[in-house]
């Protein structure tokens, strides 16, 4: 237990060391340009994003000029990023939201985020640890899912139960954004299926990979 300890606190320093600051590399300068900018980066880099809303945060300055503006010309605004006319809707209708009930500011808590409309959890979590360091779940690219696979601490079948969800997520976004009448049978067969097979492959490969390490530590300390 004490190896054990004393090897993850050197893990942490070393982390430390290499990532002093770990931040978001989108570009803002208030919690609200943030939740707009986190909207934007849906399907798309944060490159591009900041890109946009270095025009974007020039011409909209508070929530009460995204509510008033007409949706056809922020869409063509917010074109660059995809998925454009669900981003401009889903922009539009929170911030008249918070124009109308929180005097155009954002609020700080997980709760009355993600009642606004196109906020999520992820995107929720995301605004609170950065604009207002407040500690959320870790937001998990899917980029990271080859580090499972080449670290051999999960077997493929899970590797493509994860890959699977992700894809089915990604069926979602698209369905949202078109086909409205097809999504109260898509989100059954999500909340049936996708996600209660997520979760025990998420909980059977965390047991896995303490499994492992500790083998680990053991070899190593022989």
């Amino acid at each position: 237990m004490v190896k054990k300890k004393s090897r993850t606190n050197k893990i942490i320093k070393i982390l430390k060391a290499t990532y002093p600051e770990v931040k978001t590399q989108l570009h803002y300068r208030n919690p609200f340009e943030l939740l707009v900018a986190t909207i934007l980066s849906a399907q798309c880099t944060d490159e591009r994003v900041n890109k946009v809303t270095q025009h974007l945060f020039k011409k909209y300055r508070s929530a009460k000029d995204y509510a008033r503006v007409d949706l056809p010309e922020l869409e063509e605004d917010t074109r660059p990023t995809g998925f454009f006319r669900n981003k401009a809707k889903s922009i539009k209708a929170f911030c008249a939201l918070l124009d109308g009930q929180y005097n155009g500011e954002v609020p700080a808590s997980l709760e009355e985020l993600v009642s606004l409309p196109g906020i999520g959890r992820k995107t929720a979590n995301l605004v609170l640890s950065e604009a207002f360091d407040i500690p959320g779940m870790i937001a998990v690219a899917v980029a990271c899912l080859p580090i499972f696979f080449t670290g051999g601490v999960i077997a493929r079948w899970e590797g493509l139960l994860f890959f699977g969800y992700y894809l089915a997520y990604t069926i979602y976004l698209l369905l949202s954004a078109t086909h409205h009448d097809t999504l109260p049978i898509f989100n059954t067969v999500m909340l049936l299926f996708v996600i209660p097979l997520t979760t025990i492959t998420l909980i059977v490969s965390f047991f896995k990979a303490v499994r492992v390490n500790g083998h680990q530590a053991e070899n190593a300390s022989h």
